[in-house]
């Protein structure tokens, strides 16, 4: 196994289950189904009057086939605790608001709990400042036989972890930046999520706006080829 996968991994392992959490748990993870993050990067938690996200978004997300979404959160970004270590009240109020609605339009929430897959790195990552690949584009996926079989690969281990550890798995972040080829970008995060799925996972991608964009705000439209890859259109999840 990777490491980053491994780390993940330990990461969640807490003392052992009972038969009875461990089943429930299994079912909690599969009714998420299929799920986007939101709004870990939009200016509302500052400031709702600046936030591109609104209410009807989430009746976009729920139409468009997700069943849940993933809320991203920087509680010490965010919340900007005083010295007493206490969050401020606006904090709250967002994530209340962006509970109460996701909850109102038959989407099922998760707050952070998750493992995230990135691989190849630069594949998905190709352009993006903050790792120091803003020169290194041109990469593509093909989706050749090795490069199915890596990916294969690393949900194999993870799938063996799970079931020693009598755990579900939830992928909480996948996808692949802009400046990567539309082309290749469609057919990695459609292997990415049809894999997940034959496993029995749930997963979130990231992310519904701002990088990986899988929403437009500017243009209030979906990035169909994105959209597709992760809720094919004909619905039979090929």
């Amino acid at each position: 196994m990777k490491p980053v996968v491994a780390a993940a991994l330990a990461a969640m392992t807490l003392s052992c289950l009972t038969p009875a959490i461990a089943a429930d748990g299994l079912r909690q993870s599969q009714r998420l189904g299929r799920g986007v993050n939101i709004i870990g990067w939009d200016a509302l938690w500052r400031d709702s009057a600046r936030g591109n996200f609104k209410d009807g978004h989430f009746k976009l997300i729920h139409e468009a086939g997700f069943s849940h979404v993933r809320i991203n959160l920087h509680p010490l970004r965010d919340g900007k605790p005083d010295a007493q270590g206490e969050l401020r009240q606006g904090f709250f109020t967002t994530l209340d608001w962006a509970i109460d609605q996701a909850l109102a339009n038959k989407l099922l929430v998760v707050l952070d709990v998750t493992f995230h897959y990135y691989d190849p790195f630069a594949f998905t990552h190709q352009g993006t400042p903050w790792t120091g690949q803003r020169d290194k584009t041109g990469v593509v996926w093909q989706g050749t036989e090795g490069e199915r079989q890596a990916i294969e690969r690393d949900f194999d281990s993870a799938q063996a972890w799970a079931g020693q550890q009598n755990r579900p798995i939830y992928l909480g972040e996948f996808g692949a930046y802009e400046k990567g080829d539309m082309d290749s970008r469609v057919r990695w995060t459609a292997f990415v999520a049809r894999q997940a799925e034959k496993r029995g996972w749930s997963w979130a991608y990231w992310q519904f706006a701002g990088d990986f964009v899988l929403f437009d705000m500017a243009s209030q439209k979906w990035v169909q080829p994105i959209l597709e890859a992760l809720i094919p259109p004909n619905g039979t999840g090929q």
